[in-house]
């Protein structure tokens, strides 16, 4: 199927244009036979995407790049190796990684760079699986999971040191000892997952040269049992995403510097979609922390892709694109959004096609527009320059100061300019009002930067 284009995400008052907001299904992927088609990962420019294709239990991998097109991982014949199962990449878009099966019937962490699969050590000796759950922005760190002995150890891998053990809270009466590394941060620094500790299983992050503690003093949203796990983290390590059990259910949560003192950490919830049973994950963040992506319950009790934003809460994804973007679907359903860009811009995952089935999806929503914050540039004055600067800033208080009959006083009227955009990135249409929402618009369009 031929990619769905939507209309463009920028004004027409805005002087660069942005591309429109496209989606790309991967329905062609899945042959007769094959019961699932899922997108696991993008690479922070959201050109290169990783995946998998499964029929039963035998399952194919594939890459995904921007004008090329999907194509399958290719396994060396006499390797023995079968069912490459990438369930992530990196930022650059090089390295690829996750499982793969061996001759002798192992489960071993694997990753993939310029198409040749290279397996990593076991994680201890006799140890019958591993698997790779996350990687860095330049490939020098793997994270996952393996056996050691009797437990499950999260791991990380580079290079130099090779496989290490990154350990456990505590053991648990319930779970035993077990940990798993999801995440990790564009430098490698800090690692994002869950650990066992003495009251349960709990969001936990690993600190270069330090020892393994929970991701927020209470990692666990108010009411629930014991159990929450992070999946992924921002670019700069500040914030993860998961899920956690809550009075209410399951729900999708945030961690990052807690609002009252930022030294610390506190973890909020992001909600789930609006009737149904209480259940959201979070699946994956952008860098800034700005944009998350997972699947939550609907009114209907189906699962369905949601994205969040602080403006707007947790939305679902279809309905989110139809509105901000115009995207037409062609008939999809939006399943589960599985990872993100790190400019928050490319999404993927996996819905249902018209013809039924689990599919794999991309949506793409297009460079964003910074003009309606170049003052410069709309007033003239000192002439366009394309840069957003201290003297737009100036230019913009200025133009707020005027009385309300001035009508340059019009050029700080961001609502105007941004016309009938949705937040994130709008504000909800024209108000011919400059007040409070125009300054909180304008500082966000400034920090999105051209």
């Amino acid at each position: 199927m031929a990619p769905v284009a939507g209309v463009c995400l920028a004004v027409a008052g805005a002087q660069a244009a942005a591309q429109p907001a496209v989606f790309i299904p991967l329905d062609s992927l899945t042959g007769p036979g094959d019961t699932l088609g899922i997108a696991t990962g993008v690479s922070d420019d959201g050109s290169t995407v990783s995946g998998y294709v499964a029929a039963g239990a035998s399952v194919r991998s594939f890459v995904w790049r921007s004008g090329a097109g999907a194509s399958f991982v290719t396994l060396p014949g006499a390797s023995g190796l079968s069912n490459l199962q990438l369930q992530a990449i990196s930022g650059d878009g090089a390295t690829a990684v996750g499982r793969v099966s061996t001759a002798a019937g192992d489960i071993r962490a694997a990753f993939v760079r310029s198409g040749q699969v290279t397996v990593l050590p076991e994680l201890a000796s006799a140890s019958r699986f591993t698997e790779a759950l996350g990687v860095n922005r330049d490939g020098s760190v793997i994270v996952g999971q393996g056996q050691n002995g009797s437990a499950i150890e999260a791991f990380s891998w580079r290079p130099a040191q090779g496989a290490t053990g990154l350990g456990f809270l505590s053991a648990s009466a319930l779970f035993g000892r077990q940990s798993a590394a999801r995440g990790v941060s564009a430098s490698g620094a800090v690692i994002t997952g869950s650990s066992t500790a003495s009251d349960g299983l709990l969001a936990s992050r690993w600190v270069a040269g330090r020892s393994v503690t929970t991701e927020a003093p209470d990692p666990v949203l108010p009411g629930g049992t014991r159990v929450s796990e992070a999946n992924a983290i921002s670019g700069d390590g500040a914030y993860t995403v998961g899920f956690s059990n809550s009075q209410n259910g399951t729900e999708a949560f945030m961690v990052g510097p807690s609002p009252t003192n930022p030294a610390l950490r506190a973890i909020r919830s992001l909600g789930d979609l609006p009737g149904g049973a209480t259940t959201s994950i979070a699946w994956d963040v952008s860098a800034d922390g700005s944009v998350v992506v997972g699947s939550s319950v609907d009114a209907t009790n189906r699962l369905k892709a949601f994205i969040w934003t602080e403006a707007q809460g947790i939305r679902d994804l279809a309905e989110f694109l139809a509105d901000s973007a115009g995207l037409d679907l062609a008939g999809w359903e939006l399943t589960e959004a599985r990872s993100i860009s790190a400019d928050g811009r490319t999404i993927v995952g996996f819905g249902i096609p018209p013809s039924g089935g689990l599919d794999a999806f991309i949506v793409q929503l297009g460079p964003v527009a910074c003009n309606p914050a170049d003052i410069a540039d709309f007033l003239g004055l000192p002439g366009p320059d394309g840069v957003l600067d201290g003297n737009d800033f100036a230019l913009f208080l200025n133009a707020l100061a005027l009385p309300d009959n001035d009508p340059v006083r019009l050029v700080a009227d961001i609502a105007n300019f941004l016309g009938d955009v949705a937040p994130p990135f709008g504000t909800g249409g024209p108000d011919g009002v400059v007040d409070g929402n125009d300054v909180a618009a304008f500082l966000l369009w400034l920090a999105i930067g051209c």
